[in-house]
Formats: C-alpha cells, sequence, structure tokens
C-alpha cells in the first residue's frame, strides 16, 4: 500500500471545505487510503428485497429501481462507505 495522502482529518486546524476538496478529487482508492477504520464498501450491503406473502393487495405499486436503492443493514453505521445516512436511529441508509 501506499504512503497516505497528506491529509489530516484529525487536526483542528484543518479547515473541512478544503479537506472536503482534497476528498472529492480523489478516486476511491486514494480515499479509501485515508479512512482511520476498517470500513464496509456499498457494495457489500444487501439491497432490499420484499419477501413473504401478504393477504392484502399492495397499496402503492412496486417501484423496482427503487427497491434497489434500499437497503437494511444492521451494525457500526459509521463504518459504512456511503454518502449519506438518513434516520440513524432506524439506521436507513440512503444510496445517493
Amino acid at each position: 500500500m501506499n504512503a497516505r495522502p497528506d491529509l489530516n482529518l484529525d487536526s483542528e486546524s484543518s479547515d473541512w471545505k478544503e479537506a472536503k476538496k482534497k476528498l472529492c478529487s480523489m478516486d476511491k482508492e486514494k480515499r479509501r487510503e485515508v479512512y482511520r477504520v476498517d470500513f464496509i464498501p456499498l457494495e457489500k450491503i444487501p439491497v432490499w428485497s420484499p419477501s413473504g406473502v401478504s393477504s392484502r393487495e399492495p397499496r402503492y405499486k412496486v417501484n423496482e429501481e427503487l427497491n434497489k436503492k434500499i437497503s437494511l443493514f444492521t451494525g457500526d453505521i459509521t463504518k459504512l462507505e456511503i454518502d449519506a445516512i438518513a434516520n440513524a436511529d432506524f439506521a436507513g441508509v440512503l444510496q445517493v
């Protein structure tokens, strides 16, 4: 593995805007060198799939494209390599 890029995310004197700009300019592999902890890539999080049988008719039409963007995750959400987390109490994950 290469030496970590010159980016100190732990320094209070670091400007978050500069850090964000630098991180966004890196490709995925370079960004991963900066991570401080083990991470879980998005590809490892299974998407939600309906299961079971219901006696009721669905209220809304199933949207397969939307279903591909919904995941249920149990674990340490701070280790997820994702862009955003929606409703952390529910541990919902937003794939952007």
